[in-house]
């Protein structure tokens, strides 16, 4: 299992050389993947988000509140 850990992700701006003008990603990317694959960008930093990602994948489940059917006795 993955330790937990938090990554920040944001709207890149970029270059597009197809239509030749800056355009704005549709999904959010952390900066290093952003980085790798458009080169040159800018973060739009109004759209800073932190995720955790990792670790127990249970910890945002209600599982643990059921209590499973009533005892027949």
């Amino acid at each position: 299992m993955d330790p937990e850990r938090i990554e920040i992700v944001y709207f890149v701006r970029y270059f597009d050389p197809v239509r030749k003008r800056k355009a704005v990603t549709r999904y959010k990317l952390t900066e290093a993947d952003a980085r790798a694959r458009y080169g040159e960008i800018e973060l739009v930093e109004a759209s800073r988000e932190e995720r955790r990602v990792g670790g127990d994948p249970r910890r945002n489940s209600a599982a643990h509140l059921h209590t499973g059917s009533p005892d027949k006795r």
